[in-house]
């Protein structure tokens, strides 16, 4: 029979799957930050579709189903941290290494796969519909006593979700602006995303706990796990509706890009007083000495006004106007000025040229020497002589 938080669970598996098809249609933007949500919203709408099966007892009708999960379970918190990787910072790239992170999730695979195609596997599934509520005490699974696995999932969802908000809150701490819907989509649907699926996190551990820790039988241990699942339902039902009701969020992330060249005042920037000018100015000054922003290869003005709370077009109009200088150009004074100061420290005894040209922030040596020269007057060989020379000792 159908509990009145399955309703949540219906609507879930509903919402998520229509996600799911939306992105993999529309998927020809952003394909990597897309791939990862529609992985995330297909283990969720699998996992409800799991629990509602074992509840209602239909998992017997169905038990090529039983057992797939283990390893889908586990690939949910390294695709929610990449998810908000690739684009909370853009300039992310997924290595080879980062293949590790999957390593749970074929462990779970080798250890459920024996267990999938077992003769027994018609007695735990009846065994288990019969005692929900002791699910974990049940052997379904092969090296690893299924009570770890229990155990497990939850620890390493609040693991990565840790993971993340280390990511964000620097950023957030600094200018809660920049994570306002009006200032940034991205920014706003990363913390909403980050909030629900901590929500359901701990909504799962609390649910592990009680379920390692009671010492109810049958209708009792239901009835006390009730509030984490419901808890655990209507996150799951929030998360699948916030993007159900922004398909924005689903059709593309991208924030509006600025030309890296002057631009036409509007009428917003054309109202800047002197004051104002140098308010921003202040802003972002700060943030430069605090953050070494142009250290990061492939920063752009959107990240900047982003980690700044300064709209993107106001921030092209200061540097236009106050400085004088294009975005690029004004990255690259800050990065030329650090590879300076490291050279007078004496720091290219140590490292070549094009390593210190990639800790500045420089993509490539073509770029490094082409911005050193048009703000030094010289190459760098040179600028290196000439130290040499004013300093035998160095």
């Amino acid at each position: 029979m159908l509990l009145f938080y399955d309703i949540f669970v219906l609507g879930i598996i509903f919402i998520t799957l229509v996600i799911c098809m939306i992105l993999i249609i529309k998927g020809k933007q952003q394909k990597r930050s897309k791939f990862f949500l529609a992985t995330i919203l297909f283990s969720i709408s699998w996992y409800a579709m799991i629990y509602l099966l074992i509840n209602t007892g239909m998992i017997l009708k169905c038990t090529f189903l039983f057992g797939w999960g283990m390893p889908i379970y586990y690939l949910v918190p390294p695709f929610c941290y990449w998810y908000v990787l690739s684009i909370f910072k853009p300039e992310w790239k997924w290595k080879k290494s980062d293949l590790i992170h999957l390593l749970p999730a074929l462990i779970g695979l080798v250890d459920t796969v024996p267990i999938i195609f077992s003769a027994e596997k018609q007695t735990i599934i009846e065994t288990i519909v019969k005692d929900f509520g002791h699910v974990h005490l049940y052997n379904t699974t092969w090296l690893i006593p299924h009570k770890f696995h229990f155990i497990a999932r939850p620890v390493q969802g609040l693991s990565y979700m840790a993971a993340i908000w280390l990511l964000l809150l620097p950023s957030l701490i600094r200018n809660k602006d920049a994570f306002r819907r009006n200032q940034s989509r991205n920014n706003h649907w990363l913390l909403i995303f980050t909030i629900l699926m901590t929500t359901i996190y701990l909504a799962l551990a609390t649910f592990t706990f009680i379920g390692m820790t009671n010492t109810y039988e049958g209708k009792q241990v239901f009835d006390i796990i009730k509030i984490p699942l419901i808890w655990l339902a209507i996150s799951f039902f929030a998360l699948g509706m916030y993007l159900f009701l922004n398909p924005s969020i689903l059709y593309g992330m991208e924030e509006q890009k600025i030309p890296d060249k002057k631009v036409l005042p509007d009428k917003k920037t054309e109202a800047l007083t002197t004051q104002q000018m140098n308010h921003y100015a202040g802003l972002l000054e700060r943030y430069i000495q605090q953050e070494s922003p142009y250290r990061r290869q492939g920063i752009s003005i959107n990240d900047f006004a982003t980690e700044t709370g300064i709209p993107a077009r106001t921030l092209s109009y200061v540097l236009n106007h106050h400085y004088k200088m294009r975005f690029t150009d004004f990255v690259n004074k800050y990065r030329i000025s650090y590879v300076i100061s490291r050279l007078n420290e004496g720091y290219w005894k140590h490292v070549t040229l094009e390593g210190l040209a990639l800790e500045a922030g420089f993509s490539s040596r073509s770029t490094f020497f082409s911005a050193f020269k048009k703000i030094t007057g010289q190459s760098p060989s040179q600028y290196i002589d000439d130290l040499q020379q004013s300093d035998p000792a160095r």
